[in-house]
Parts: C-alpha cells; sequence; structure tokens
C-alpha cells in the first residue's frame, strides 16, 4: 500500500512544531509519494511567504517532505486516469479542483490512498474507491 500526499497535508505539515519527517514517520508502513503539481504548490507558498525567515522554512518544510516521499510526474498514464475520473465525476455532476483531481488521479492508477489535511477531505471522497487518510499532527517522538 501507499500514500499520495496532497498539499493540504503540506500545509498541516507546515504549520505544525514538529518536524515533517516526523510526523511522516506515522506512516512508515505505506510508500509515500508526492505529486510534483503538490511540490509546486508548496513551492508556491515558500515564494509568497511574509518575511525571509518563514519563507526559509516553508522552503525546509518542502525539502524534508521530499527526503521521506519519492517525487512522481504526471504522466500520460495518470493522464488517462485523470481523463477517466474527470468523465466519470462529470456525469455525476461533481466537480473537484484540476490540481486535486491530479492527485486522486495519481492515487487511483498507483493503487495508493491520500493523504489530506486534517480538514480538507471531502472533495477526493467523491472518488469512487479512493481510500482518504486524514493527517495526524500529534508528534512523533524521533527513533
Amino acid at each position: 500500500m501507499g500514500l499520495v500526499i496532497d498539499t493540504s497535508a503540506v500545509i498541516d505539515l507546515q504549520r505544525s512544531l514538529a518536524p515533517a519527517v516526523n510526523i511522516l514517520k506515522r506512516y512508515s508502513d505505506e510508500a509515500l509519494v508526492v505529486p510534483t503539481i503538490v511540490v509546486a504548490e508548496a513551492l508556491v507558498g515558500s515564494r509568497l511567504a511574509a518575511g525571509k525567515r518563514r519563507r526559509e522554512l516553508v522552503r525546509q518544510s518542502v525539502e524534508e517532505i521530499l527526503s521521506t516521499a519519492r517525487p512522481i510526474d504526471f504522466d500520460l498514464d495518470i493522464a488517462h486516469t485523470w481523463a477517466d475520473l474527470f468523465a466519470s465525476l462529470e456525469r455525476r455532476g461533481t466537480r473537484i479542483p484540476a490540481n486535486d483531481l491530479i492527485v486522486a488521479a495519481t492515487a487511483v492508477h498507483l493503487d495508493y490512498g491520500v493523504l489530506v489535511g486534517a480538514r480538507d477531505e471531502t472533495h477526493f471522497r467523491s472518488v469512487r474507491g479512493l481510500r482518504v487518510v486524514p493527517i495526524v499532527k500529534a508528534p512523533v517522538t524521533p527513533s
């Protein structure tokens, strides 16, 4: 099994007092991947953060996440899955943001779940069969 990390989880990791790596240890029994669109969204956060210190902290959190989760590109196979999901959701009159649909398509293609922020999971649940895992933010003691 595995988990695809969504931007909402990245934001929760960045807001946590514990290092991202320590929180992600809770999921060490699963392969962790992060779509490059999520990396891009997180990097935008580092560009827009107020103050040099905050920008550096956000950038460091992205590096921590990438030290634990393998980046994965949006390739042709995932594009086909994205199109299938989009069409299926559209037929049901449901839409989710395009970048989140990339995250969902990546998870469905890999047969993984999606690791989401503690408060951001509803639209992912509209993707049938997708396992949605809200992040647990309580700190983990380093081993």
